[in-house]
């Protein structure tokens, strides 16, 4: 069986670059024109409830995008990627945020490799404004999860663990990661490998990382050898487990 890094390493492989960028501002709806072959992203899209639109805003996405401490990484964030989910049946909306590395330059060889994305979901109140729960990548895409995360006014602050890059959440503020729609590279992402690990569902119907346990995509047995090694590490302490809010 794979250790949790070989397991990364083999998910991230073969990810292309994100090469569409977007130009302008205000709200854009996401579809499917970022996956040219028009299937890839189906089992995903598929997931999405009937009441549920996507769009790019980028004011409410800016007013509401973490905050990230990441001075003392040797590798910064090329770009956080990020839409705004909405529901006909929720009193919440979901602000989607993934931050994305192009290395992640481990301890040795064997924890290293190019291409890294982390999750952060902010969840807000669509009529007050108020955050409800903050869900990140605590440890490996094992969600952590906080109703009462510290901010700098509506920005949750959290301190970038060196060098696998999950979260912790921090007592001061960080910077802004330069923020783009995510729409433009999710399709790209997914005909790349991404689809082989990303559970379907969480990040179109992002309500369900509330009480999921992981990112990662199970079998047909509920069953996920990522997900178990991560839980594993964590349970022993190691590979980077001695950090987290888990």
């Amino acid at each position: 069986m794979k250790d949790d890094a070989s397991t990364r390493r083999d998910f991230l492989r073969g990810v292309g670059a994100a090469t569409a960028l977007y130009a302008g501002t205000g709200v854009v709806s996401a579809d499917h024109t970022a996956d040219p072959d028009g299937d890839a992203d189906d089992e995903y899209w598929n997931a999405k409830p009937s009441g549920v639109t996507i769009s790019y805003d980028e004011a409410l996405l800016s007013e509401y995008q973490p905050y990230l401490r990441v001075s003392h990484l040797n590798e910064q964030p090329v770009g956080m990627y990020a839409w705004v989910v909405d529901s006909t049946d929720r009193d919440t909306q979901a602000l989607v945020y993934w931050t994305y590395y192009a290395l992640q330059t481990g301890l040795s060889s064997a924890d290293s490799h190019v291409q890294d994305r982390e999750p952060i979901y902010v969840f807000r109140d669509t009529d007050t404004g108020q955050i409800e729960e903050v869900v990140y990548s605590g440890y490996h895409w094992l969600a952590a999860r906080t109703p009462t995360p510290q901010t700098s006014g509506n920005h949750p602050m959290m301190y970038v663990v060196k060098p696998w890059h999950h979260y912790v959440g921090a007592s001061d503020s960080g910077r802004q990661i330069d923020l783009q729609p995510l729409h433009d590279v999710f399709g790209s992402w997914l005909v790349n490998g991404w689809a082989e690990h990303l559970a379907p569902g969480t990040v179109t119907n992002p309500w369900g990382m509330r009480s999921r346990e992981s990112w990662w995509r199970r079998s047909s047995f509920d069953f996920s050898f990522a997900e178990t090694f991560a839980q594993v590490n964590l349970l022993l302490g190691r590979k980077g487990a001695d950090t987290t809010d888990l």
